[in-house]
């Protein structure tokens, strides 16, 4: 059920926030785009809102999914890309999805 769940949002987020195809990791590559691709300000941006201390290596990681993203990171980027994309609607987004309760984990 999860995996289906998973594929589900990644086919909403690629056509919902115009993902390139052959992006490994959706969520990633919407939250790149906000910074026009610049990996080191985006890195800088979820350590200062996490509190964390990753690497760019880690960053890359999370990119070509070959590491996990952790569940504090993987919310921040959910929650930074859905209210880019959909302004004060977002909110209501977020609450519907639920991506703010700190025990929950959509994906």
């Amino acid at each position: 059920m999860a995996n289906i769940l998973q594929k589900q949002y990644d086919k909403w987020l690629r056509s919902t926030l115009r993902v390139p195809k052959n992006a490994k990791v959706p969520l990633v590559a919407a939250y790149l785009t906000l910074y026009r691709h610049q990996r080191a300000e985006a890195l800088r941006k979820v350590n200062r809102m996490c509190g964390t201390y990753y690497q760019m290596r880690r960053f890359r990681e999370w990119e070509r999914g070959a590491t996990p993203i952790p569940h504090k990171i993987k919310t921040h980027m959910q929650q930074v890309v859905i209210k880019a994309r959909f302004g004060e609607v977002g909110e209501g987004l977020l609450r519907l999805l639920d991506l703010e309760r700190s025990d929950g984990d959509l994906l």
